[in-house]
């Protein structure tokens, strides 16, 4: 893995987490600090299935990918 690669992967995350966190708020505009689990629980619970199947593809795409990397490594 190269360094850029982890730069952008980890911009990626923190965008998403950003976004994730900016739209909550939209939605429940009462709440000022909301926890990741209730946001996470949020977009997880299939109320909106597009952003849940993103983020079930997304967690599998990246942990697949971090297992390959490790197995890689390992390995060689």
């Amino acid at each position: 893995m190269h360094g850029g690669d982890v730069v952008t992967g980890a911009g990626g995350q923190l965008f998403g987490d950003l976004l994730m966190f900016a739209s909550y708020r939209a939605r429940y505009p009462g709440i000022v600090r909301p926890g990741y689990r209730a946001v996470s629980g949020d977009v997880l619970s299939f109320r909106r299935p597009v952003p849940a199947l993103h983020a079930l593809v997304g967690a599998t795409g990246w942990f697949g990918m971090l297992a390959i990397c490790i197995v890689a490594t390992t390995i060689a």
